[in-house]
């Protein structure tokens, strides 16, 4: 569905008027039919030849035919039943840029649904998800878009990628292919794809592959996820792209190396649960990697310089559920850091090199934290602007940490959520920050106050303690 100003007349009920968007796609006439999730069965006959963007989303189209809109640029026809699109349903459509077909069933009549899609050959955006196709029907509906930048294959049946695959769309920038069927991809598949920047092959089978080159795909890939693959980085020195020992393991257990160092244009990799559970020193070589998740690949386990070469370009990296203790992470100084994910682990003390991170946003939730290094949080203090710390074991009365926070600024967005314990009495953080002397005897201050208000208690209690005197005297008279 794209959103946005439509510009157009669009007729309809036997009255003419400007289309307009109320947002979240909903398209409505003067006379406020709504088009957008209306129970349509037939396309609209009246339309207004005019129109630039239909939405025609979100309803129950069984069949397309002819549309006669020669200035049509947009069509949305996703969440519909479409199972036949005529030959000729697209002839009119000489502006087509950009067509959503996504979750429909055009593997139902795939021939005549190919055949109208090679008609459209100036399509820029092309979304067929979600629709059941096989190797076959992919390779049918890609004909003819030498125009195409941007096409989104998931959620679909695709079992194999050859060389053929993408013959007809050498000008592809974005490919999205996660949550198919693919295990195998023949060498070079990707290699006449010189635009290409964006590849997600998240949730496929290409731990089979045993030759998986993906550094030669594109001299300006940038965005690459292989999350759910079994894919495990090649130690350095390792063979490019290959799996090392096919033979000696269990089908299941394979995992497909791949070498990053050798993709030097990547900008953002997508690791997450692919059963790694080492990460070699200078794996990534120099790329200037600035997005990294390695989240839920259990039991990770990182060698001294895993992170060498990519660590002053890192502006993110995640670590969550990798069930890792404070002895095992073992981060470098990261200048770059700005967001960190650290979450769901087993960390009892923060890694003391986050000193040198500008961080911005840091996830320590549901670890098995007492407390928190001062000196580490006042040195991270000056840029945090969102901390997470909920689900772990504080100690109420080692809570300079949270002094610090407060004062600084920095906010702990799920404070409702954080927990305390004094002695052996479980308190919310937020009830302790308001009474600390009712859980730790020996703190009579509310962590996080100013310096002002710091001179303000102090000159208070002075006060105090200077009527009391006084009045000790005039008792002793």
């Amino acid at each position: 569905m794209w959103r946005g100003s439509v510009d157009g007349v669009m007729k309809g009920n036997g009255q003419e008027g400007y289309v307009t968007d109320y947002g979240d796609g909903v398209i409505l006439d003067t006379g406020q039919q709504p088009w957008h999730r209306h129970d349509l069965y037939p396309v609209p006959l009246e339309m207004d030849m005019k129109l630039r963007r239909l939405d025609l989303s979100n309803s129950f189209i069984r069949q397309l035919h002819t549309l006669g809109l020669p200035h049509l640029q947009q069509l949305d026809l996703s969440y519909n039943q479409l199972d036949l699109i005529s030959e000729g349903a697209f002839k009119n459509l000489a502006r087509l840029e950009a067509l959503n077909l996504s979750r429909n069933a055009l593997s139902d009549n795939v021939g005549r649904s190919g055949r109208a899609l090679r008609s459209v050959g100036g399509l820029r955006t092309l979304d067929i998800s979600l629709n059941r196709l096989n190797d076959t029907a992919m390779e049918l509906c890609l004909r003819n878009k030498f125009s195409l930048h941007h096409l989104d294959l998931t959620g679909n049946a695709v079992t194999a990628l050859t060389r053929n695959t993408f013959k007809e769309c050498p000008r592809l920038k974005t490919v999205l292919m996660a949550n198919n069927l693919i295990r195998d991809i023949e060498r070079g598949t990707f290699e006449a794809l010189r635009q290409l920047d964006t590849l997600n092959l998240a949730e496929n089978h290409l731990a089979s592959i045993c030759d998986f080159r993906l550094h030669q795909a594109s001299p300006k890939l940038e965005t690459l996820n292989l999350q759910a693959n079994a894919v495990k980085p090649c130690p350095p020195g390792e063979g490019l792209g290959r799996n090392r020992s096919p033979q000696h393991a269990p089908r299941r257990h394979n995992m497909s190396c791949v070498a990053f160092g050798q993709i030097k244009t990547l900008k953002r990799l997508n690791l997450e649960d692919n059963g790694i559970q080492m990460l070699y020193a200078n794996t990534f070589g120099k790329i200037t990697l600035a997005h990294l998740s390695l989240a839920r690949n259990r039991h990770l386990v990182l060698q001294a310089g895993a992170l060498q070469g990519v660590q002053g370009s890192l502006q993110s990296l995640s670590l969550s559920q990798t069930n890792m203790t404070s002895r095992g992470l073992s981060l470098p100084c990261m200048p770059a850091l700005s967001h960190l994910n650290i979450s769901n682990n087993l960390l009892d003390a923060l890694p003391s090199s986050l000193s040198c991170s500008p961080l911005r946003v840091l996830d320590v939730s549901n670890n098995a934290l007492t407390s928190m290094n001062r000196s580490v949080v006042e040195a991270m203090s000056s840029h945090l602007d969102a901390v997470y710390v909920s689900g772990n074991r504080f100690d109420c009365c080692d809570a300079a940490w949270l002094a610090v926070l407060n004062e600084s600024g920095g906010k702990v967005l799920d404070f409702g959520q954080a927990k305390c314990t004094a002695r052996g009495v479980s308190a919310s953080l937020a009830d302790y920050a308001e009474s600390p002397s009712r859980y730790c005897s020996f703190q009579t201050t509310v962590p996080g106050l100013t310096f002002g208000q710091k001179v303000i208690v102090v000159i208070f209690v002075m006060t105090i303690v200077s009527m009391l005197v006084a009045f000790t005297r005039i008792g002793c008279t």
